[in-house]
């Protein structure tokens, strides 16, 4: 009865912690995107492609206030790896009591390619389920941490839950990278494209006495597509020895509507790859979180 006591306690503390973040961050997306201001902006300068760090080109926008007063607001990335000119004019939302609460509204080399149509975005559902299943797990941290600071017998159970929660949100999210790549797959626009960088990154895998580090080579590709737009971003696939090196030419497969989305030497096949890889994880995670749970509990 105590540890059910405490544990009840401990799951209001952390979604009342949770539900404040939540509400917070929501505020200051809200006043950008419904009572935010607009206002053209001109490229200022654009800063150099340098993995690991910026997989994107960093650019600056100078645009005028309500007030009247010139605003320079760097961005770190925004237009999904497109290279814009300097001088170049785009839309920008900001909110005026906070003019660095910026975004990238629009501009000529934003949006599909001239006569595709406009990708599907996904519905108020599908938008909210990862801030939904980031919460949940959040709350599950927290509440794990406070019953194992009190040697509770529901920490084992907990911590399966957890896995379990993780598990079904990892396939949830290789479910959906499948559905994206569903039309890169079936008509690919596709142009030649240059590696430009390549780099070391360790990653681990497993968990406990079986946890290992192994080492991916990641890579960033420069191509043009059809209406002159350059799009400069890091592959979505990264391979365990180096698959091609800095220089290399490399045919590049992209969705019209989406330009930027792209995959490397055949449609769609890194990030189909990728899509099932979460898919299989999520669901093991799933599958063995959910039993550990069940046959731990007191």
């Amino acid at each position: 009865m105590q540890n059910q006591t405490f544990l009840f306690f401990a799951l209001a503390a952390a979604g009342i912690f949770l539900y404040h973040l939540f509400t917070w961050v929501r505020d200051v997306l809200r006043r950008r995107k419904r009572s935010g201001a607009e206002a053209e902006a001109v490229v200022d300068r654009v800063e150099p492609v340098e993995p690991p760090e910026a997989t994107e080109h960093p650019f600056v926008l100078r645009y005028r206030l309500p007030s009247g007063a010139e605003h320079v607001q760097r961005f770190d990335r925004g237009l999904d790896g497109v290279v814009p000119e300097p001088g170049e004019r785009l839309r920008v939302r900001f909110d005026p009591a906070d003019p660095a609460n910026a975004e990238v509204a629009g501009g000529s080399c934003t949006g599909p390619l001239p006569g595709a149509p406009e990708p599907k975005r996904p519905g108020a559902v599908a938008r909210a389920l990862p801030r939904l299943g980031l919460l949940l797990v959040a709350a599950l941290f927290v509440t794990l941490f406070l019953v194992s600071a009190q040697e509770g017998e529901l920490f084992l159970p907990l911590f399966g839950l957890l896995f379990a929660v993780t598990g079904l949100f990892t396939a949830a999210g290789g479910t959906v990278a499948l559905y994206r790549n569903a039309r890169l797959r079936r008509s690919p626009m596709h142009t030649t494209g240059e590696v430009t960088h390549m780099w070391e990154e360790w990653r681990t895998r497993g968990s406990g006495n079986d946890r290992r580090r192994y080492r991916v080579h990641p890579y960033t590709v420069r191509y043009t597509v059809a209406d002159g737009r350059v799009v400069h971003r890091r592959s979505p696939e990264a391979s365990s020895s180096p698959r091609y090196r800095v220089g290399d030419l490399v045919e590049v497969y992209y969705d019209a509507s989406e330009p930027t989305r792209f995959s490397p030497g055949s449609p769609g096949g890194g990030a189909s790859a990728a899509g099932y890889i979460g898919i299989g994880i999520g669901v093991l995670f799933a599958l063995g979180g959910g039993a550990a749970a069940f046959f731990t509990l007191p």
